[in-house]
């Protein structure tokens, strides 16, 4: 552990490089901080350079939970992460206590570290606040019913992408965010199992279009690929393949 006046020594070999004018060096702590300085100058082949960095401040140096993912480097890969998150995560918004797996916000759960979201969705005869369509992708609550709001419309898809985007366009722009959604239907067959999938392809179709959610993830996209997207994860129901 480095304290105050401590100081890191380091040696690098490096190949010589005569168009080399500038360097970086990154020091990452314990906490996930990164910290970056630049040397300048001319670095001449089999010559020795001293070179002293600008003094680091240790101050304020512990992590904040509220923005881990932007205090770390933004080319580190998304698949070398351990994403912390919770279950049923909009059930916040329910009344009935007996119904809440979830107490704290989404603010709230963003705020204690939490990156992956899920929910689990069904279909609700509603029109669709993302999209227009006649019916919405609803969120379920614990015991599969639909999250109801006071107004006596539903939650939706729609909604939760919005809360997400609204959180992305904030503190947290320099990071990114995770939606698992799994189903969860009541009275479940293959005819309603085949309307929700067809529903949630258009939907989360729009919400690509309107920039909301990321694309074209593969295990070399990195964090600042996706600064300010949402991952969707969709998790199908494997009883019923053929829908």
């Amino acid at each position: 552990m480095m304290g105050k006046d401590s100081q890191l020594r380091v040696r690098a070999f490096m190949i010589p490089n005569l168009a080399a004018t500038e360097i970086k060096v990154k020091v990452v702590t314990s906490q996930s901080k990164t910290l970056t300085k630049t040397l300048q100058g001319t670095f001449k082949p089999r010559q020795i350079h001293f070179v002293k960095l600008p003094r680091i401040a240790t101050d304020n140096l512990k992590l904040d939970y509220s923005i881990w993912l932007s205090q770390m480097d933004e080319n580190i890969y998304i698949s070398e992460l351990s994403l912390p998150g919770s279950a049923l995560s909009f059930n916040y918004v329910l009344s009935d206590e007996y119904m809440k797996t979830q107490t704290l916000n989404l603010t709230e759960q963003f705020n204690a570290g939490a990156r992956v979201f899920q929910c689990h969705v069904h279909l609700v005869d509603q029109k669709s606040v993302i999209d227009g369509g006649d019916t919405s992708v609803g969120i379920a609550a614990s015991d599969g019913s639909s999250a109801a709001k006071s107004d006596g419309t539903f939650y939706t898809l729609g909604d939760v992408l919005n809360a997400l985007q609204r959180e992305m366009s904030g503190t947290h722009r320099d990071e990114f965010c995770v939606l698992t959604i799994s189903d969860w239907i009541d009275g479940v067959n293959e005819q309603k199992v085949t309307d929700l999938y067809s529903r949630l392809n258009v939907v989360l179709k729009k919400a690509g279009e309107m920039g909301l959610v990321a694309t074209g993830i593969t295990p070399n996209t990195t964090i600042g690929d996706i600064k300010g997207k949402v991952i969707v994860k969709v998790q199908l129901n494997g009883g019923y393949t053929s829908a």
